[in-house]
């Protein structure tokens, strides 16, 4: 499998300073997440798995516009400079604390080592990425019956 079409990658766990002026990072298997609680009333919080850091961050700079901003100036402005990030943190600061919409490094706890070049998940893991999968394709579905099986105009390739 390519590795653009891997949702687990190698993500920094931590880094080391030494005095000596070394320096040691670990990684860790992670996905990239989306986390949005918000304008819902509910606290619910959702959370979408992504490819990459900037898949997620183009996706949460999606959603901060649909929850609101797509009115102020300010923000689509930073969207169309491509400054998600900061459109995710503009987002945060617009609205009461309660409210939620950053990415974040999802890691796997309880994996096992790579086998043959592949990361081996614990079953717990597994049945969380599957449950994902399914929340994602139950989506996919209902998009298809609003609006039909047609490529949106803003979405690229894949």
């Amino acid at each position: 499998m390519a590795e653009r079409d891997q949702f687990i990658h190698p993500v920094v766990c931590s880094v080391t300073y030494h005095p000596d002026g070394t320096v040691d990072t670990a990684y860790e298997p992670a996905m990239w997440v989306l986390a949005h609680r918000g304008y819902s009333g509910s606290g619910r919080l959702d959370l979408w798995g992504y490819r990459s850091q900037a898949d997620a961050l183009r996706a949460g700079a999606e959603l901060a516009l649909a929850s609101g901003l797509d009115e102020d100036p300010h923000a689509v402005d930073l969207f169309e400079v491509g400054h998600f990030g900061e459109l995710l943190g503009y987002y945060e600061q617009r609205n009461p604390a309660s409210h939620v919409l950053r990415v974040e490094s999802a890691f796997l706890h309880g994996v096992e080592e790579e086998v043959d070049g592949h990361v081996v998940l614990t079953a717990r893991d597994a049945a969380v990425l599957w449950d994902c999968a399914l929340e994602r394709a139950e989506d996919a579905v209902g998009d298809i019956e609003a609006f039909g099986d047609a490529r949106s105009p803003r979405t690229g390739p894949g």
